[in-house]
């Protein structure tokens, strides 16, 4: 019997160690916010790596003493439900500062309002609670006393939050609570530097723009692709592990279909590593054929199509699948049935629902790039018999 060989490729949740690849720039430079107490606001597209990042810095790049926390506010609905997410998050910050000595009474001291039980083990456990329901307010009074705690005890904090955007989707009244109270309390954080994430581009940015309450609040941090030659050498030693070979020709075929998104990337070559026997050399069919078995029939993706208004799946149609002009002079507009009057307007409602964004060559790109490779397979596109 052969040696199995566990497949090396992860494209579900994010990823550390060995499975991740590339941005010692990004990590660097990240680490230079993190140390420096300056907030940092990264909004851009799902499954480029940024949580991946955030969470491989912490494990592995953290050798100067920085206290890390991360928060994920994508499941809350009120602003009670972010506030007790970001307490449980200080709750942790507090009880991994503990393996510094810190004595217990800097705790009460710093957190002098709230009521505070310590759970001794191996790690201590503490628990952080305010009296009232004025949640707005007690998140500031949570991150301020995270301030003091930090200052008083000379500590450097990295405190990150991500999915932030989702505080958009709430009332108006508790996301104003939020915005407010946050903006109170990152202007004191000295000693705390704030990580904001977000998967929808335009929704977080509107946060952050003149007249909100966090204008100015932190700087933003673009994360670019992961460098292609940096992908492909790590991708070619990966598939080493069967002795299977790959071209970078053929690795541009990948990194291109996938617009560069690294979960993309890597479900690509796990199908590849699964079906590709040892020693063989992987070919452009393999990789259309690889994409035609991810995404036809993808019923997750379908149901998220057949959400949009009809005449938005019409133009998502003529975005994917044309390939020489742009979508508002393409003829697949009159196959589609897209009156050309109404293009711009549809175009411009697209951009701003985030289904859509303009790039810099005046075109137009669906955000989601799976729902693109879904409409190529749907239609086609890739031709699976095709030689490399």
């Amino acid at each position: 019997m052969s040696k199995f060989i566990i497949n090396p490729f992860r494209f579900e949740g994010a990823v550390t160690d060995g499975d991740f690849c590339g941005r010692q720039e990004d990590i660097k430079s990240l680490l230079s916010y993190m140390h420096s107490g300056n907030n940092a606001i990264i909004s851009m597209k799902r499954r480029v790596g940024k949580t991946s990042l955030i969470r491989e810095i912490y494990k592995n790049h953290n050798n100067h003493g920085l206290i890390t926390g991360y928060a994920d506010v994508y499941g809350i609905t009120s602003v009670k439900d972010f506030y007790l997410v970001i307490k449980e998050s200080v709750e942790e910050i507090v009880g991994m500062s503990q393996r510094l000595n810190i004595a217990v009474e800097a705790i009460a001291g710093a957190f002098g309002a709230a009521n505070i039980q310590m759970q001794v083990g191996e790690n201590n456990q503490f628990i952080i609670d305010y009296n009232g329901n004025n949640y707005g307010v007690l998140i500031k009074k949570l991150l301020l006393s995270l301030q003091t705690y930090a200052s008083q005890n000379n500590l450097r904090i990295s405190f990150a939050i991500d999915e932030f955007q989702k505080i958009e989707k709430l009332v108006p009244l508790d996301t104003d609570a939020i915005e407010t109270n946050m903006r109170t309390a990152m202007q004191d954080c000295k000693n705390v530097s704030f990580i904001i994430l977000g998967s929808n581009q335009t929704a977080l940015d509107s946060i952050f723009q003149e007249a909100r309450p966090l204008y100015r609040q932190g700087s933003h941090y673009t994360l670019k692709p992961i460098e292609e030659d940096v992908f492909y050498r790590w991708v070619k030693n990966k598939f080493q592990l069967k002795e299977i070979s790959i071209s970078q020709e053929v690795f541009k075929e990948i990194y291109t279909q996938a617009n560069t998104e690294a979960k993309i990337i890597q479900h690509i070559c796990f199908e590849l590593f699964n079906n590709k026997d040892e020693l063989q050399e992987i070919a452009k069919s393999d990789v259309h054929k690889a994409i035609i078995d991810i995404y036809k029939g993808n019923s997750e993706i379908s149901t998220k199509f057949n959400y949009l208004k009809l005449r938005e799946q019409k133009m998502m149609k003529v975005i994917a699948l044309e390939t020489k002009k742009g979508a508002s002079s393409s003829p697949l507009l009159i196959e589609y049935g897209i009156n050309q009057g109404s293009v711009n307007g549809l175009l411009k409602q697209m951009v701003k629902g985030y289904a859509i964004t303009k790039i810099k060559t005046g075109k137009y790109e669906i955000v989601d790039t799976e729902m693109k490779l879904w409409i190529k397979v749907s239609h086609n596109q890739l031709v699976s018999n095709s030689h490399a």
